[in-house]
């Protein structure tokens, strides 16, 4: 059985552009869904209240009232010279060793790097869709340079698979 194919200059050209097109129209949609994963992951300020970060169950004019007294207050406390030692800087950083959607999975991970003498636990996060995920994580780190000389360590002397990210973050 002998069969021929052949595709003349024309249809080359517009395979070509078909496929140059869909190439940048999926390079343009994964830029847009990261840009939109990215706006709905805020990070924390060092200026605002812990508090503000939370949902208010209070009505509208009230939460407005309150913010003002907020604002107010937070104007009239201007920053003091201090003697006192500064407290170090909250945890920024923290050493992840996988993700999982069962939680077996993760718990025999911690199990696996307490026997190689890393310290891990497993923290809960819901994704966009409200599933679970059960993440192995260990240490907390004020800067990042900290948490990658750790992980470059343990990745050198234990062989260890390990990311740093961000606390609080999936």
């Amino acid at each position: 059985m002998n069969l021929e194919f052949s595709i003349d200059k024309k249809t080359g050209a517009a395979i070509a552009a078909c496929v140059v097109l869909a190439s940048v129209l999926l390079v343009l949609a994964g830029f847009l869904l990261g840009a939109g994963t990215a706006a709905r992951t805020p990070l924390p300020t060092a200026t605002a209240p812990a508090s503000a970060a939370l949902p208010s169950a209070q009505p509208q004019a009230a939460s407005a009232a309150a913010s003002a007294s907020q604002r107010e207050s937070l104007a009239s406390a201007a920053p003091q010279p201090s003697t006192q030692p500064q407290p170090s800087a909250p945890p920024e950083y923290c050493l992840q060793f996988g993700s999982f959607r069962d939680k077996k999975n993760a718990q025999a991970l911690v199990k696996t790097l307490k026997k190689a003498g890393v310290t891990a636990t497993v923290v809960v996060f819901a994704d966009t869709s409200g599933q679970p995920w059960y993440v192995v994580r260990s240490g907390s780190y004020a800067v990042m340079d900290e948490a990658a000389q750790s992980a470059a360590s343990l990745r050198a002397q234990q062989k260890i698979s390990v990311l740093v990210r961000r606390v609080g973050v999936l």
